[in-house]
């Protein structure tokens, strides 16, 4: 009977440690979003750096003033956008082990719309970036009513909607972890009723 317990404690401990593996070590996980026939379009993911939109327009001043409030920011020229709202920011080397913590941490802060990581599609290209944002671009193949039935279980705002194209812009209302982007879409694509549902991306070969 001992070891029948045993044996069981065993099997769940494994199970156990192979889930927390699962779900923490996020640099050891696959990362890609579907294209047309469920074509998969591998992204690598840069552990150095995250992405983040403010709720409003910060001066230089107060952006400084918010990076400060964090250690695990190095960078003492984070790249910003013209608008003063969105920032790219790299993260110290030795903290670059703790990006899922950092994610979660930033995207709990009243001061952010929300944060996620950096991809790049090519290692090759040292410049290259590619960021799943916090929207969605879609083209179900079912009717306005069907596809607002399919994406009702998820926390989503319709943020354009042309029925006739057809083309939905959808918003992710609620970023926890910074992956939501790409599961989201991947999770509604692998239902078959889109000819298309990607996360809107920022992306380029050279630093914006």
């Amino acid at each position: 009977m001992k070891i029948k317990y045993f044996t069981l404690f065993l099997f769940g401990l494994i199970l156990f440690q192979s889930c927390e593996k699962d779900s923490s070590d996020i640099f050891e996980q696959d990362y890609y979003y579907y294209t047309f026939n469920f074509e998969k379009i591998p992204l690598y993911l840069l552990g150095s750096q995250v992405l983040f939109e403010f709720n409003s327009i910060k001066t230089n001043e107060e952006i400084l003033q918010f990076l400060n409030k964090y250690s695990y920011f190095s960078d003492p020229d984070p790249i910003i956008t013209s608008d003063y709202k969105l920032l790219r920011c790299r993260i110290n080397q030795t903290d670059t082990i703790r990006l899922k913590e950092i994610l979660i941490e930033l995207n709990q802060d009243t001061a952010i719309k929300y944060a996620v990581p950096v991809f790049t599609s090519n290692y090759n290209q040292p410049l290259a970036f590619s960021i799943p944002n916090n929207e969605i671009v879609c083209d179900p193949l079912i009717s306005d009513i069907s596809f607002r039935e399919l994406i009702s279980p998820y926390d989503l705002t319709i943020l354009k909607s042309m029925p006739q194209d057809p083309f939905y812009l959808l918003e992710i209302n609620s970023i926890k972890t910074g992956f939501e982007p790409l599961n989201i879409a991947n999770s509604l694509y692998r239902t078959g009723k889109f000819n298309y549902c990607t996360p809107d991306f920022y992306a380029s070969f050279a630093p914006f």
